[in-house]
């Protein structure tokens, strides 16, 4: 039976890395079934006997971790929800390094994508981009795929087809743009046209966009 001491607690486990120095209570877990309270080993000993236990039953350990996850999903939605609310910066940080390192493996798979279902995919990215624009400019954002579809075939500002796989023709490229653009992203006031006439209308004034779309068209 470990001897209790005090404050301190010597771990019963033969093997333990303390040697049979006595610890601090706080290191030993806490036990219902036992005279003190406390485990007769003490947590550096569990920790040691639990990595080597789900080393050597890594798929009965991970059916387990499969049955508590799904019977507590609650507790660990809200586990995940405050990790990452204390983590904010470093999974940001996280996932620019790996859009760095795999940029191109990124954009091969948008495109297939894509491809694969034009409308869908091109509409999220869009909402997306306009969200965090809306969020920049502090104007109103609300909204949704259905405002954007169905996608128009051609520029209805310069008549130019338009460009919906990031093609080498920038100013052709589709872009959601803002009527008005103080009024933001609301119904009724979005439309899709080609980047050159996005772009003419930076200053929110249409009337210059035939000259400035030439300057776009002339650029690399």
């Amino acid at each position: 039976m470990p001897r209790s001491n005090g404050a301190t607690k010597v771990c019963s486990n033969k093997s333990c890395h303390f040697e049979g120095k006595p610890q601090p209570i706080s290191s030993f877990p806490k036990s219902k079934t036992s005279k003190d309270g406390l485990t007769s080993w003490c947590k550096f000993c569990h920790g040691e006997a639990n990595r080597e236990w789900t080393h050597n039953n890594l798929e009965r350990h991970r059916e387990l971790t499969r049955r508590w996850s799904a019977a507590n999903r609650e507790k660990v939605n809200a586990k995940i929800r405050r990790w990452h609310a204390s983590n904010r910066e470093r999974i940001r940080e996280t996932q620019r390094e790996y859009k760095r390192k795999h940029a191109a493996k990124i954009a091969e798979n948008d495109k297939a994508k894509l491809l694969k279902n034009p409308e869908r995919h091109w509409t999220r990215r869009a909402l997306t981009r306009c969200k965090v624009r809306a969020k920049e400019s502090g104007v109103p954002f609300s909204i949704t795929a259905e405002d954007l579809l169905p996608l128009p075939e051609f520029c209805s500002v310069f008549g130019i087809k338009l460009d919906y796989f990031s093609g080498p023709v920038r100013r052709s490229w589709a872009s959601v743009d803002r009527i008005v653009p103080s009024l933001g992203y609301v119904p009724g006031n979005v439309r899709i046209i080609s980047l050159a006439a996005n772009v003419a209308k930076l200053d929110g004034d249409e009337s210059g966009l035939v000259p400035l779309v030439r300057l776009a068209a002339a650029a690399p």
